[in-house]
């Protein structure tokens, strides 16, 4: 009896352990899984999800990139692809309308390209406020021919299915002249461009400058060489030996304020370097163009460090409080600072007015880039320190009360710097993080990261909230008209724990039974008369505009009843 009593608790057990193996399965669909291969191990901060933007045989991850996010959470990223030694712009899209990326979620289009030149491996992407839509400043040229290079501006109209470029010139560079560094900006007072530039004299003869700080906007009949009517340029800063990494923003009066990294020599020995602050300031500064005898714009020293010691930089504004981000060439460490007009009692910079924070060691030289959540700064740059063997990650410092780096008193107490992508396991390891650019989607209140990826020279984005939902198919796709409610079985993925299906923009009943499968529930009442619907599902937050594509049901005529026969009746 006892013997026969272990039998079957062992059966049990088994069978147990048989209805177990589906439900494990499941919950993997739910994870995030690598896009490489599907025996990669992809390493993601929790809560973060990696998604491919240009994964084309392209090398679309090389060069420098930058995001703009509107306000609705549209997305748009510009990137240069050196295959085709092309300016592109990636637009996010609903799954499955696009041309690229995962879920073919994304529009990758030639802003401008050329078969000699190459076409935006520097550039900068914002929302040009009067239509809501992208434009690019970039650099043209070719590093064997400096007689080539160009400053210009790409105005995007349209954007439906793809978007429309109108592309002028800003300024054209005369031989032993070319362009290097440049950012972008928008004042919403009067929808003007402000572009931040460097410009190279790869002939200047020794100890004279050879890359002055550029200055370009709109303003007047303009008065750039070779450049559209209207835009007008002006050297800001001629002093030192060279200027090597500009970031732009505006002020609370929509004046321009430029971050950017200077160094000087004394013959054929490094001297000094400086970061460096010009703020426009109409007739009372000490560099710029004149007007009236006096400078329009105001250059200071915001830190010196010894020898040759650029930084890689960039700015994020709120009002005029200012919110810096740079990397020291020779320390190579990520340091954070903010002039906060409410305090201005600080740390550093003139006067100890800013706040300075040496947030961690990174190993590696590479451009951060900052953007503001709600007013805290949130920053992403490359690292390479905390790999063995050593390689290129990305990562996110962000200020916490107890963090993991960063000081332990100042503005903040503390930073948390989180590993966001360690790279994806198929042989070797691919270094990743390169040329990252940070956006903020006020819509969902997430960050986006888009960066390349070194060794599958793909672009990719990451994002703390979920990727949007994709719907594949419908179990069922039809009911005449004049049917009782009708259960809808829709398969695709992505789907939230409290994912709701919409039909033309109205809520539905929903079930959602897996991350890649909800059953709706059509009601009679909707199901009247002739015509199409459209299904869609759409994950929280609310209202819902995380939404997948749609797919048509149709509301066919009803079905003839039953025919009734009199019987024949003769006399």
């Amino acid at each position: 009896m006892t013997d026969k009593l272990h039998l079957i608790v062992l059966i049990v057990m088994m069978l147990l352990a048989l209805w177990a193996i589906p439900a494990q399965a499941q919950e993997s669909v739910d994870a995030p899984v690598a896009e490489d291969s599907v025996d990669a191990v992809e390493t993601i901060a929790s809560g973060w999800f990696r998604t491919t933007i240009d994964g084309s045989s392209a090398e679309t991850g090389r060069g420098q990139n930058s995001i703009a996010v509107r306000a609705d959470g549209k997305t748009f990223v510009s990137y240069y692809n050196a295959t085709k030694r092309s300016l592109d712009v990636a637009m996010q899209v609903l799954p499955l309308q696009g041309n690229c990326g995962t879920d073919q979620a994304w529009v990758c289009m030639t802003v401008d390209d050329s078969d000699t030149l190459d076409m935006g491996m520097a550039n900068a992407i914002a929302l040009y406020p009067t239509t809501n839509l992208p434009a690019v400043a970039y650099i043209v040229g070719d590093p064997n021919n400096p007689v080539n290079f160009a400053l210009k501006f790409a105005l995007a109209t349209g954007c439906t299915t793809t978007c429309s470029w109108n592309i002028s010139t800003i300024q054209a560079f005369s031989l032993n002249f070319r362009a290097n560094q440049v950012d972008l900006v928008f004042s919403t007072n009067d929808n003007k461009p402000h572009v931040a530039y460097t410009v190279v004299n790869t002939q200047a003869p020794s100890g004279v400058n050879h890359t002055p700080l550029y200055y370009a906007t709109i303003a007047g009949n303009g008065a750039c060489n070779g450049g559209a009517s209207g835009w007008e340029c002006a050297v800001i800063d001629n002093g030192g030996r060279g200027v090597t990494d500009v970031a732009i923003g505006l002020n609370a009066n929509h004046r321009p304020r430029i971050v950017y990294s200077r160094y000087d020599m004394s013959g054929n020995n490094f001297t000094n370097s400086w970061l460096m602050l010009a703020a426009y300031s109409v007739n009372s500064g000490n560099c710029g163009p004149q007007m009236n005898g006096s400078a329009t714009w105001t250059c200071t020293q915001l830190r010196q460090f010894a020898d040759y010691a650029p930084s890689a930089v960039d700015v994020a504004m709120n009002g005029s409080d200012m919110h810096i981000a740079y990397v020291n060439q020779t320390q190579a460490r990520l340091n954070y600072m903010k002039l906060d007009f409410d305090n201005l009692t600080g740390n550093c910079g003139p006067n100890n007015q800013w706040h300075c924070a040496e947030i961690e060691a990174t190993g590696y030289f590479a451009k951060p880039s900052i953007v503001l959540r709600q007013g805290t700064p949130s920053i992403a740059y490359t690292d390479k320190n905390d790999t063995n063997p050593a390689r290129e990650i990305l990562k996110l410092a962000t200020p916490q009360a107890i963090g993991n780096c960063g000081p332990e008193d100042g503005l903040y107490l503390s930073w948390q710097c989180t590993t966001l992508d360690n790279g994806v396991t198929i042989g070797p390891v691919d270094q990743v993080g390169f040329a990252p650019t940070i956006g903020f989607d006020a819509q969902r209140s997430a960050l986006e990261i888009a960066y390349g990826v070194n060794a599958a020279k793909n672009l990719v984005i990451v994002e703390n909230h979920r990727p949007a939902p994709v719907l594949t198919s419908l179990g069922q796709d039809s009911a005449p008209a004049g049917s009782a409610s009708v259960q809808v079985l829709i398969t695709g993925k992505n789907f939230a724990t409290d994912a709701w299906v919409v039909k033309d923009g109205v809520y539905v009943p929903t079930e959602r039974i897996s991350s890649t499968q909800v059953r709706a529930t059509l009601d009679a009442a909707g199901l009247q008369q002739v015509a199409t619907v459209n299904l869609r599902v759409c994950n929280p937050p609310f209202p819902l505009t995380d939404c997948s594509n749609s797919a048509p049901f149709q509301i066919t005529a009803p079905v003839a009843g039953p025919q009734v026969f009199l019987p024949l009746v003769t006399k």
